[in-house]
């Protein structure tokens, strides 16, 4: 569709002005010292009525370390923020939170899948490393 455009660059270096942003995957490695930044980006790159979906990992138990193996193997460099991180900034920025869905079951069930699919293909992934 001409509708829909999808740009895998640093959110740093994006121009123009959008009616919709989604973001999936990447907050975890902004930074905490970041949000700001990635925040009045967001802001700078939406029109005025415009709507962004940010999907993150989030944490549970508050503003912390990430569980090192999460940070090993799941999000190299990166960290689970809590909502009490995320939130406040954003509406500093002057962003309206509209809807905030927690997935967390949903992801355990996708992570399940990960890995019933790994092992089936165990030997053709072996291949290739």
């Amino acid at each position: 569709s001409d509708r829909v455009h999808f740009h895998l660059r640093d959110y740093r270096e994006e121009r123009g002005e959008y009616d919709r942003i989604v973001s999936v995957g990447m907050f975890e490695h902004v930074g905490v010292n970041q949000y700001g930044v990635f925040f009045d980006k967001l802001n700078a790159l939406l029109k005025p009525d415009g709507v962004a979906l940010l999907h993150s990992i989030g944490r549970m138990d508050g503003p912390g370390t990430t569980n090192p193996w999460i940070r090993k193997y799941i999000f190299p460099g990166g960290y689970c923020p809590a909502l009490s991180e995320v939130v406040p900034i954003a509406e500093r920025r002057r962003l309206w939170i509209t809807d905030i869905e927690v997935l967390r079951l949903h992801y355990a069930e996708t992570l399940r899948a990960w890995r019933v699919r790994f092992e089936h293909n165990r030997e053709q992934i072996r291949t290739l490393y």
